[in-house]
């Protein structure tokens, strides 16, 4: 079968990113999109080169998202309301996710929370446990900041959320996270800059 993005990176150092201030370049002089604050070599998300620019991720139902995974999708991202909703109607969080990857994305982003650092890194391991496509989604508070620098220690991708504003973009960046995913139609609504 094919290697996994992760494999291929290791084994293929021309696959890697090289660090370049505040945007990633690939050997062909190409700019990533994603960005990450520590000095380390990454690799994109997936073995084929993607072009910079738009990304579409999917989120909702598997059963309705399965159609469009072949239309070159990057990958299924939830969050707790998905999750739970979707728990409900696959009976438990477990086949949820087993359905997700079933499909086959690129990436399955799964969104943990806790009020404890024990309570996000028990969810994170159990999510991470499942496949080396997920990438764990980290709400951004204090604890998650914690969690993010144990996560980025690991080698786990991660995405943080919940974020209202560029202060706490850096922040969750410089904690360790891979991607970051501002709330803008929510900050744009109460008056703020969601850009």
């Amino acid at each position: 079968g094919k290697p996994s993005p992760a494999a291929e990176c290791q084994a293929n150092p021309e696959l890697r990113f090289r660090r370049t201030g505040p945007t990633m370049v690939g050997p062909d002089g190409s700019a990533a999109i994603a960005w990450t604050p520590t000095p380390v070599w990454r690799c994109l998300l997936d073995s084929a080169w993607r072009m910079p620019g738009p990304q579409i991720w999917l989120q909702g139902d598997p059963e309705e998202i399965r159609d469009m995974m072949p239309l070159g999708i990057s990958g299924i991202i939830t969050n707790n309301i998905i999750l739970r909703d979707m728990a409900q109607k696959y009976n438990d969080l477990q086949t949820l996710l087993n359905r997700y990857l079933e499909l086959e994305p690129e990436v399955l982003v799964v969104e943990v929370d806790g009020d404890m650092y024990e309570d996000f890194m028990y969810a994170a391991d159990a999510a991470v446990e499942l496949s080396e496509k997920v990438m764990v989604k980290i709400v951004t508070k204090p604890v998650g900041i914690r969690a993010l620098a144990t996560l980025r220690e690991r080698g786990i991708r991660t995405m943080a959320t919940t974020i209202f504003s560029l202060n706490q973009a850096v922040l969750m960046a410089a904690a360790g996270a891979t991607w970051v995913a501002p709330f803008v139609g929510p900050t744009m609504a109460w008056g703020g800059d969601g850009f």
